[in-house]
């Protein structure tokens, strides 16, 4: 189980870390305070993108 999940972060952990560096903390901001505000509604602007 614990070698299971430890895989899982290795194969998932970069990707985080990269999609942190290209969002940047205002993108962050910004989708977070749409989700928010919006909730589902908001996913077709996800899907016309």
């Amino acid at each position: 189980m614990i070698g299971r999940l430890n895989e899982l972060i290795g194969k998932i952990g970069p990707t985080i870390i990269v999609a942190a560096v290209v969002l940047g903390p205002g993108s962050i901001l910004t989708s977070s305070r749409v989700g928010a505000d919006f909730g589902f509604p908001a996913w077709f602007v996800l899907a016309l993108s």
